[in-house]
């Protein structure tokens, strides 16, 4: 079943028409009700996420940081960080979690502002207000521009889909496990525990 697509709403006036840049961006103010990506230069309203969701992306967030921390392999994220994909137009898209592995944490990657470059990582967390279509458009978009893996997340049908960037997909069911494979040897979750 189609979702409601995401607000799409005017610019504001102190910004010139599409496209818009990330530093224009990233000098909205984010109120309680919106949050901004910017894909190609079209700036993409969306809803705040609900109680479920931030949930679910708690529990990620805690099993995968958990894991990174341990065997020392990288950098993980949350609250939906933003990454500068691509310039002129830009795009800066925001995982509800992320990793970044310790060969990619180059010097000032990690700083104030928007990540350059794309994640190892990406997890997309379904929300109410997303669309089939938009959910493939940042997936293709993530791999596009080098990020190894994506986790979807979809919380109706509690199931989570692998999308690599080899172009192979896997859609796992509430009593599967996630595992971080090439990716992330050794790491492995079980979907009973993140949609309990």
């Amino acid at each position: 079943m189609e979702r409601t697509a995401p607000l799409r709403v005017p610019l504001p006036s102190r910004l010139p028409d599409a496209p818009v840049t990330a530093e224009q961006l990233a000098d909205l103010v984010e109120d309680d009700a919106h949050r901004y990506e910017l894909i190609h230069g079209e700036l993409i309203v969306m809803s705040p996420t609900g109680g479920r969701h931030g949930k679910l992306a708690s529990r990620i967030h805690i099993a995968l940081g958990a894991f990174v921390q341990q065997h020392g392999l990288g950098e993980t994220f949350i609250a939906e960080p933003g990454f500068r994909l691509a310039q002129n137009p830009d795009t800066v898209l925001a995982p509800d979690v992320s990793l970044i592995l310790t060969p990619n944490l180059l010097p000032g990657r990690v700083a104030e502002g928007f990540i350059p470059g794309a994640p190892d990582l990406a997890v997309e967390i379904i929300s109410p207000t997303d669309t089939h279509t938009r959910t493939v458009v940042k997936v293709q978009t993530w791999l596009r521009y080098g990020t190894q893996v994506v986790w979807v997340v979809e919380p109706a049908s509690a199931t989570v889909t692998v999308y690599r960037a080899d172009g192979s997909v896997t859609l796992l069911q509430s009593d599967d496990t996630l595992d971080g494979a090439s990716l992330l040897p050794g790491f492995q979750y079980p979907l009973q525990d993140l949609f309990r």
